[in-house]
């Protein structure tokens, strides 16, 4: 495949059981550098848990294919979400995905699905609410609010890299 190609067929999609999505696939061969991007999970809001494999994963978006085109073959961070006793949510890192493919969701909720089959799972997701960076992160994405979004932050990233190393 040469750089710009789209390639559009079926393909299998792992996903939770309650995720229909068609079979339109597109996928976008790009030579740039790693960009890191965000996206969170919350259990309580989705009506079910995150379960992530290391044979693929991906996430259901209503950001626009123009948009989720630059976020091919890029670094995806999975974070998620429980509500806790209080207001006090407990966020936990999951791992992260390259992402090599984009869907059309048949969800009515969603536009999009973005995916990828080259997975890190942490062995036991981390807390993250007690690291200082987190709450730099989470401001940043307007507290999850934001959907798929990159981070730029060097120390966040580092941050996240570390922990990776760690689980």
């Amino acid at each position: 495949m040469v750089p710009g190609e789209v390639k559009s067929g079926p393909v299998l999609c792992l996903m939770h059981s309650s995720s229909r999505l068609s079979n339109n696939q597109m996928t976008v061969k790009k030579t740039s550098p790693m960009k890191h991007f965000v996206v969170y999970h919350n259990k309580n809001s989705m009506g079910y848990e995150l379960k992530p494999s290391k044979n693929g994963t991906g996430f259901l978006t209503n950001k626009s294919l123009t948009f989720l085109k630059t976020v091919l073959e890029q670094q995806v961070w999975m974070i998620t979400g429980i509500n806790g006793a209080g207001n006090q949510d407990q966020y936990h890192l999951v791992g992260f995905y390259i992402t090599d493919e984009i869907k059309e969701s048949s969800n009515h909720n969603f536009a999009y699905w973005i995916g990828g089959k080259k997975v890190t799972l942490l062995k036991k997701t981390i807390e993250l609410n007690n690291f200082e960076w987190f709450w730099k992160l989470f401001n940043s994405q307007g507290s999850f609010a934001y959907g798929l979004s990159e981070v730029k932050d060097k120390e966040i990233i580092a941050a996240l890299e570390e922990l990776m190393q760690q689980g």
